[in-house]
Order: structure tokens, then sequence, then C-alpha cells
């Protein structure tokens, strides 16, 4: 009866506990030094109960607040907050100000986030708790939860993290090393710049056909999310208009009027520049909202090859993404070619895992892949065919974001260059020169003419050897 007393007495009332383990102690315990000393006994049966009752009941209320309870580990423990801490936060394109906020462990860290951009953003710790979508200029308040350890929070819209949008949350006793997510970098380990793309896949089609007739011409572009192969074996995520990349081409003459729709079916803003308009940026480029919708007219006035894409900051990420293509826009005295042919040259960034790549890689300009037409040399798997002896014209844009282009045919001459609205070189020129190549900085374009005499393969590259090695290799094959 005395052990089921302790014990109960135990779970009842912890000093109980203690005093009735104590006494039970100092009853079998060893006697005063003063007294003599007297010959150790054997416990009694209900005494030696007492005491092993009186230990688990201890070790079972040590186990429970110490948290380690089995089966419990010490970081799933609900802490508890000994202050809160309130934190103004605010979000802008592309930052989260203050980028690091710094706390002692068990502080209750409470947030009110305002979005002072001009994008929708949000702001949630490990990318799933925090705010919801905010408008520009709405703000939330947000708890947190006790912070433990080192974490990150960051805006979940497609791309922005990437761009830079991200809070670090430190704990001051937490180790250097902490648990904040890194970004990701280059993904270029094992690739094989020789695959062979699958049986499956089909090239972009370069061939320019003549401007549809008419002076006045309706395109609707439609921006969508998709993932596409960018070379054999290697998939990346992509923004797109009309979901290829580039987008579609635009071909007109010099006055004629284009009238295009722009559909935002993707889950964040984009917007649309057109090279070959003239027209206030404000409200022609503005972004435009998932699910909505922008009407952009532009009458051609000048010959060439212009570039058009989004413009949404940071605009180096959404064409790297994919949202470029070209208008072409005839010479009023072009000469007629049996050929002719449009290659865009572009970089991509491979994100880990397929995803949006790192914003330090853009910034960087250190891309995984130079390409012609969206893919890395697609034109080596899919030559481009001409009659030997045929005039050709190749069309030639850099979409970059970054990279120069020196456009070369090797084995071939260029007797004609137009570049950036002007003639270079024209057949019948006094000193009857030729050119080796056509050189271009992001966003510029023009065209060559040449003459393949003799059957045969001709590679085309970019002269800047180490982007031809990236992938911007192609070939021209010349039949009899």
């Amino acid at each position: 009866m005395l052990a089921w007393a302790l014990v109960l007495a135990g779970f009842g009332s912890f000093p109980a506990l203690v005093i009735a383990a104590l006494a039970t102690r100092r009853r079998t315990g060893p006697a005063d030094t003063a007294e003599p000393a007297k010959p150790a006994r054997r416990l009694a049966g209900h005494e030696l109960l007492a005491v092993t009752s009186v230990a688990a009941v201890l070790a079972v209320l040590s186990l429970v607040s110490a948290g380690a309870w089995p089966g419990q580990h010490h970081d799933d423990a609900v802490p508890t907050a000994s202050s809160s801490m309130p934190v103004a936060v605010s979000l802008t394109e592309f930052a989260v100000t203050p980028a690091a906020i710094t706390v002692a462990p068990g502080t209750d860290l409470v947030l009110t986030v305002r979005n002072a951009g001009r994008m929708s953003h949000d702001l949630k710790l490990d990318g799933r708790h925090g705010t919801g979508t905010l408008a520009p200029g709405q703000q939330e308040t947000v708890d947190f939860g006790v912070v433990t350890r080192d974490e990150q929070a960051w805006c979940t819209m497609p791309g922005h993290r990437q761009a830079g949008m991200t809070l670090a949350i430190r704990a001051t006793t937490a180790p250097a090393a902490s648990a904040i997510a890194q970004q990701p970098g280059p993904a270029m380990a094992g690739m094989d710049m020789n695959a062979v793309p699958p049986p499956t896949w089909r090239p972009y089609d370069p061939t320019l056909r003549p401007a549809p007739g008419g002076t006045e011409h309706n395109l609707t572009l439609r921006v969508e999310q998709t993932t596409v192969e960018v070379a054999p074996g290697v998939r990346q995520q992509v923004w797109t208009y009309n979901g290829t990349v580039p987008g579609p081409l635009l071909h007109g003459r010099v006055g004629d009027l284009f009238t295009v729709r722009v559909i935002n079916s993707s889950d964040m803003p984009h917007s649309i520049d057109f090279h070959a308009s003239q027209i206030s940026p404000d409200a022609a480029m503005r972004p435009i909202p998932p699910g909505g919708e922008l009407t952009y007219s532009f009458r051609a006035e000048h010959a060439g090859i212009w570039l058009y894409h989004c413009a949404t900051a940071p605009m180096i990420q959404h064409l790297a993404m994919g949202m470029y293509g070209a208008v072409v826009i005839d010479p009023p005295t072009l000469a007629p070619a049996e050929a002719s042919e449009v290659l865009l040259q572009s970089e991509f960034y491979l994100g880990q895992g397929g995803g949006v790549p790192a914003m330090s890689q853009l910034l960087a300009a250190d891309p995984n892949l130079v390409v012609f037409n969206g893919y890395a040399n697609q034109y080596r798997s899919a030559p481009i065919h001409v009659r030997a002896g045929a005039r050709i014209r190749l069309w030639v844009l850099d979409a970059g974001p970054s990279e120069p282009s020196a456009f070369h045919v090797v084995g071939a001459q260029f007797d004609t260059v137009f570049k950036e609205g002007g003639y270079q070189l024209r057949p019948g020129n006094a000193v009857d020169g030729a050119a080796q190549e056509l050189d271009l900085q992001p966003g510029e374009g023009g065209f060559v003419e040449l003459t393949l005499p003799q059957p045969g393969t001709y590679p085309v590259i970019t002269h800047r050897l180490a982007d031809a090695e990236r992938g911007a290799m192609g070939s021209i094959v010349a039949g009899s």
C-alpha cells in the first residue's frame, strides 16, 4: 500500500513524491556517522517497490520536461516564445527590405509586410507559410512563429525568388552554416553536346516565307509557361509567346500596320516590347496581369529585322526564359533570293531541375547554352538544304540577352551585308570585296547573302567559339 500511495502521490503532486522519496531514502540509507554502525539489511519487498516506482516517475517527468520522450525529437518540441518581435518589411522589384533579420532564439517573429512595388508579390517562410498575394500598395501582418534556427522567406511568384526577393531570418546562437536555402547554380554537368535529339523531336522551321498580302496584319500572342527540350536530354522551363522559343515570326513591308493582341495566360505579369515600333512605352509596354490582355498596334516605318521581347522587370530574366521573337520588314528594293532563312541566336541559363535559373548566373552572363532558334546544335541534326549555286539570304538576329554574335558560314563568303538598317556591302562594289562574318551585339540584326558554288556541307557557327561549343552550330547542305 505504501508503494502505491507513493506512485499516486507522485502523479498527483510532484512535491509529495519528492518528500516521500526522501523519507524512504532516510529510512533505508546509512545512519548518521555519530551513531554506531549497524549491519546492512535487505530492503523489504514493499520498500523496494516504492523506491523503484519513485525512480520511474522521476525519470518520466525528467523526459517530459526535457522534450525527450521516446519518438519525440528536441527540434519537434513546441518552443515557448520569450518575447514578440514586430518587424516592418517592404517588397519591391526585386528585393525584400530588410534583406536579413536577426532575432534571439525563442522570439515570436511578427512581420508587417507591405508591397511597395508595381507588381503583385507575397512573402512566405520556406515558400509555404506567410502572406497572401499582395497587390501594389497592400500590406498584411503575419505571425511567422517562434524562431529557433536560421530560416529563409521569399516571394513565391514565379522567378521572383531567383531575381533576389529573399529574406534571411537568423537566430543569433544558430551555427554559421544555417538551414537557409541556397540558390541553385548552373546545371551543366553531364551534358553531351554531341548527343542526337530523340525521334519525336521536330526542329524549329527557319524558313522565311513571303510576306502576306495586304498592308494590315493581325496576330494573337498568348503568354504561356511550359517545359521544353533545349538540347538532347535537357528539359528546361520556359516562358513563351504561343508556346515556342522563339515566338512566332512576323513578316511585312515598310508601311504595314501590325495589330497584336497579347493575352497573359500565365500566373505572373508579362508584357511586350516591339523594337519595330516607335511608341511611348508607358502604356503599350505596361505589365499585363495574369488573365489580362493588351492590344498593341504599330506601323512599320523602317526596314530590318527587329527584336520583340517581354519588357517586365527583371527584363534579363524574362528574355532569358524564352520570351522573344522577330519582326522582319523587307527593304523596298530587296533583290530576289531562292532561299531565305531566319536564325535567332540566344542563350539558355539552366535552372536546378529545369527550373528558373539563379539571377546571379544571369548577371554573370554565364550561359549553359548558346543556340540558334531555341535548341542547341539543331541544324546539325536537321540541316538547312539549299541548291548549290543558288543565291540564299540568311537573316540573323541576336536576341541575347547578353552574348554577342559573330555569324559565320565556314567555306563561304558574303557578297551582301545588311546590318541595322543599311547595306554595308553589295555586289559590284568598287573594290570587289566580300565579308566573312556578320557581327552583332545583343538586340542587333541584319542579313547576309551568299552563293555556295559547290555541293557539300557548310557549317554555320558563331565565330565566338566558346559559344559555338555551347550549341551555336548548324549546317547548310548544298545539293546538286
